[in-house]
């Protein structure tokens, strides 16, 4: 379906998200002279972070279903999208279940292995950036929000590989 054409995978803005990412990560890596300065980057790490699961989660699901559906089914599925939908692990269960079931079980079994470290780093994740966005003032600490960040890029990399539609049957 999808036009019979193939489009690159990942979706190239999730590519263009993943490099920004990854540039973020270096730049809180090597710090600030300036703690105020380091205080900003890491809380900032932390807030992109977790956009940037929402928007590579958002991205993904739009080019699966550009390519392995009609035109009219991709146009739904991408309405649906954009939506304000967290990322919770719950709420990524949720929306994988939407796709196939099995996805959902995939993710809730990955995700809560290691002793749960990714499900809890995602959790924690969350609620310090709602936390930064609504100026409670989370405490985060650039070790922490380092580990944060290789979570939501190992969450990304899990839905890229997914949702890539050439692995589909």
């Amino acid at each position: 379906m999808g036009g019979g054409r193939h489009a690159p995978w990942p979706p190239l803005d999730v590519h263009s998200r993943r490099l920004d990412h990854l540039q973020l990560i270096s730049v809180v890596e090597k710090g600030a002279d300036d703690p105020d300065v380091q205080g900003a980057l890491v809380r900032y790490l932390v807030v992109r972070s977790a956009g940037f699961v929402e928007a590579s989660r958002d991205a993904l699901a739009a080019g699966h279903a550009q390519e392995q559906s009609s035109p009219r089914v991709h146009a739904r599925v991408k309405s649906g999208l954009s939506t304000g939908l967290g990322v919770r692990p719950a709420q990524l269960k949720d929306f994988l279940n939407t796709f196939d079931p099995d996805w959902a079980t995939d993710f809730a079994g990955w995700s809560s292995g290691e002793d749960g470290r990714v499900s809890g780093d995602l959790g924690a994740l969350v609620d310090a950036r709602k936390k930064i966005a609504h100026g409670v003032g989370a405490k985060v600490g650039k070790e922490q929000a380092l580990r944060w960040a290789a979570t939501a890029t190992k969450v990304v990399d899990w839905l890229t590989l997914r949702m890539d539609p050439s692995k589909q049957a």
